[in-house]
């Protein structure tokens, strides 16, 4: 319903026409799951396959190929892969198992990887990734696991808040988005502070189906 105005007109959206607008698809990474610049949390008890799932991802968004073989990368481009947890040695067979599974040539994948952790609750640290992005300029931040990253305590919101403030200056700054990997508690919940929650844009919880 446009309704003029002095320079052009001004247009107004019904809830009906709304609910018809196709999302910018340069506004996600993964649709509906991963934003194109923005904040997400996976998380799930051990062994669900979270780490391989975002290795995966990490491959796919660096080689503008599909998640799992299945769903499209929408916004792809350098990524940055940190992850502590197993061996460096074995996160490597991660990686160019994914690359074989794509039968293409690892040069072709912008994809660069860190082994050791980095205390993003400490200036020090964010002016550490900071300089990366700047150097590489990804698309795609991922971090795995959360406690490799932030040594306070994850059930104050404020040591929890101070972290994730670094995170959006960065995410704002950069243009990226960023991806946390994190454990759930006991019950299957995602532990820590409701801060972390609610800060993400995206929570995503990994469940493995139990063979029968």
């Amino acid at each position: 319903m446009p309704i003029e105005r002095r320079s052009e007109p001004y247009r107004l959206y019904s809830v009906k026409e709304l609910l018809q607008l196709e999302d910018d698809p340069q506004c996600w990474i993964v649709r509906n799951m991963i934003p194109r610049i923005g904040r997400t949390f996976v998380y799930g008890r051990g062994g669900e396959y979270k780490s391989t799932i975002l290795f995966d991802l990490a491959v796919a968004v660096g080689s503008g190929g599909r998640l799992l073989d299945q769903y499209p990368i929408q916004t792809w481009g350098p990524v940055l892969l940190f992850s502590t947890e197993a061996s460096i040695f074995r996160n490597r067979d991660r990686v160019f198992s994914f690359i074989r599974s794509r039968n293409i040539h690892p040069s072709s994948v912008q994809l660069h990887y860190g082994q050791q952790a980095i205390r993003l609750d400490q200036p020090e640290g964010v002016q550490l990734l900071e300089r990366m992005i700047e150097a590489i300029r990804p698309a795609l931040v991922i971090l795995d696991p959360f406690r490799s990253f932030f040594r306070g305590e994850e059930n104050s919101s404020t040591e929890v808040g101070a972290m994730t403030d670094h995170l959006d200056t960065l995410i704002e700054k950069h243009n990226i988005s960023v991806v946390i990997i994190h454990h759930a508690n006991k019950t299957g919940d995602l532990r820590g502070s409701s801060v972390i929650q609610g800060w993400a844009d995206s929570v995503l919880k990994f469940v493995a189906k139990k063979q029968k």
